[in-house]
């Protein structure tokens, strides 16, 4: 792929946790065309206990993106939120949250697609490729 923008790229990336919404704006930023799968920062929301504080420093928690509109400092000072450190795991979630939607109408969010049963490798990826209908159902 040529380091220019390409109207005709398309990317879907598999996760909507910090890495996936940080390669979906650098790819956007590239003028990709690009589809992110899954809960916004699920598994932090579901996983992680609630009141946790993270361990890394705040300039570690910035999700990576080309732009400079979508650091945690940004969002702290758009949704009123008090600076704090070590940051609130329900910080760090709703941060996320926000920088997905930040990321602009061109981005599709799919939450309720099918799963996968576990392989029995750790590394195994199983990859389907699914339609969705007109009613917003998915086929394969």
């Amino acid at each position: 792929m040529s380091q220019g923008k390409s109207a005709h790229s398309r990317v879907v990336v598999l996760g909507a946790g910090p890495y996936g919404l940080s390669a979906a704006a650098h790819l956007k930023g590239k003028g990709v065309e690009v589809r992110i799968f899954g809960q916004p920062m699920a598994f932090w929301a579901d996983k992680m206990p609630a009141g946790m504080l993270l361990r890394s420093p705040r300039v570690a928690s910035n999700i990576s993106a080309p732009e400079r509109q979508t650091t945690l400092d940004a969002f702290e000072t758009s949704a009123g939120v008090p600076p704090r450190a070590p940051l609130p795991i329900e910080t760090f979630v709703e941060y996320g949250r926000w920088f997905l939607a930040a990321l602009g109408p061109s981005n599709e969010f799919h939450p309720n697609l099918p799963r996968s049963r576990r392989h029995n490798s750790p590394t195994a990826i199983r990859v389907v490729m699914l339609k969705l209908s007109p009613e917003g159902a998915w086929r394969s």
